[in-house]
């Protein structure tokens, strides 16, 4: 009896852990990228626009091992659009970063230290020419990389969909599915990448 009690005790605890945990999770982030300036706002579009194409192709598939392989590889072009969108919103916040430090007009006055001002002065305006620099090459980067990895989620989806036009079984998808796992780590790679420098 008092081995029963103790497994409903467990299982309840059991329970109670799962439940406090889903409650914590945090709720799906809403995608909007008009709160981004361009470029970024277009590539955010451009990767919704991608997976809209390619849910349409699997919602007419035929009911099946092709459908269903077609909705496994899907949740690889969401998971890709996620990580683009949070690409998005860090690369739009390193340009407003380096708008802020307005590095045209640190160099200008750097300029004009260098020609006699205080030493102490010209180090700190140099310095903030460098990391405005800095962060404006990251930005750049990250835009290059974005726009790159965009056009490959693009070239991945358009083959998903023709393959579901003419491949008689769900094997036919395999390589895709590991094209679209490339795309994702490297969105997720960039993504990380991002978050250590903002």
């Amino acid at each position: 009896m008092v081995r029963v009690v103790i497994a409903v005790l467990i299982g309840f605890a059991i329970v109670g852990v799962g439940l406090y945990a889903l409650s914590r999770r945090k709720p799906k982030e809403r995608i909007d990228p008009f709160t981004l300036q361009d470029p970024w706002r277009s590539m955010v579009r451009k990767a919704q626009s991608t997976a809209t194409r390619f849910g349409d192709a699997v919602a007419k598939a035929k009911a099946g091992p092709l459908k269903e392989r077609l909705t496994d590889v899907g949740s690889r072009v969401d998971a890709a659009v996620n990580e683009a969108w949070a690409i998005a919103k860090r690369g739009h916040a390193l340009d407003h970063a380096v708008d802020e430090l307005d590095v045209p007009d640190h160099r200008r006055r750097l300029a004009e230290l260098e020609a006699g001002g205080d030493p102490a002065v010209t180090e700190a305006v140099h310095n903030q020419v460098q990391s405005g620099e800095r962060l404006a090459a990251v930005a750049a980067d990250a835009r290059t990389r974005l726009q790159r990895l965009n056009a490959e989620l693009e070239e991945a989806v358009a083959r998903a969909i023709e393959l579901s036009m003419s491949a008689a079984d769900a094997g036919a998808l395999q390589p895709l599915g590991a094209d679209l796992d490339n795309v994702v780590d490297e969105l997720e790679s960039l993504r990380l990448a991002l978050e250590e420098t903002t």
